[in-house]
């Protein structure tokens, strides 16, 4: 972690911490006071993302839309004794089976954002964050524009003193807004159906219904 002056905040983000077990005690022992923002987002969505980008990371991975469906066949069985709980795409998706350690946290130091409204809606779920963070609304819906060609939402960035105008807007990286692999609506059906109980199960944990069975 960056030094930080009294006045300042620091972010650090890692979607890896929320699986790994030992992350929680070594927060913990560093700021038993730290604030955490947890952003989901529907696990079969996220998977599909997941193995968009291990594809692209990877070199001479052919086929690979084909080959999701394959590997989605192997990990979301209709028995779910036969997930391999080691892959990342499967872990990634089920989130009610990960907090383990960070319910030692005290509720309000947990936010839990959900992934489709701050792509639909960035104001609102910025405004949420500042508050949970104890910070001036300084961010606001207005700071946001839609951009066609990106697809997404691009933040609108007020000129900074001495610097030039011409970098007013900030979108995400080319990398964001990959295409997902297309998987066929019968096996869908049954990815969705293996993730239901877990998302259920993560529902009842952090008191919010997020729809993702309903997709």
């Amino acid at each position: 972690m960056p030094r930080s002056r009294p006045a300042q905040l620091t972010l650090e983000k890692t979607p890896a911490y929320l699986v790994d077990p030992k992350v929680p005690v070594r927060v913990r022992q560093m700021n038993p006071e730290m604030k955490l923002v947890l952003l989901v987002r529907d696990p079969v969505t996220r998977a599909m993302s997941d193995y968009a980008q291990a594809v692209d990371n990877a070199a001479g991975v052919v086929d690979h839309h084909r080959a999701f469906e394959r590997r989605a066949t192997r990990l979301c069985p209709t028995s779910r004794r036969n997930l391999t709980p080691g892959h990342r795409c499967a872990l990634a998706g089920m989130q009610s089976t990960c907090p383990g350690g960070w319910t030692s946290f005290r509720a309000n130091q947990i936010l839990v954002l959900s992934a489709e409204r701050l792509v639909r809606d960035p104001g609102a779920v910025m405004t949420q964050l500042q508050k949970f963070l104890g910070l001036p609304q300084l961010v606001t819906e207005h700071h946001f524009y839609w951009d066609k060609r990106k697809g997404f939402h691009c933040l609108r960035r007020l000129p900074r003193r001495g610097r030039r105008k011409r970098r007013r807007q900030r979108c995400l990286a080319r990398n964001k807004g990959r295409r997902h692999p297309p998987v066929s609506p019968e096996r869908l059906r049954d990815i969705r159906t293996y993730f239901k109980p877990y998302n259920q199960q993560f529902y009842r944990m952090v008191g919010e219904n997020f729809y993702w069975d309903d997709v």
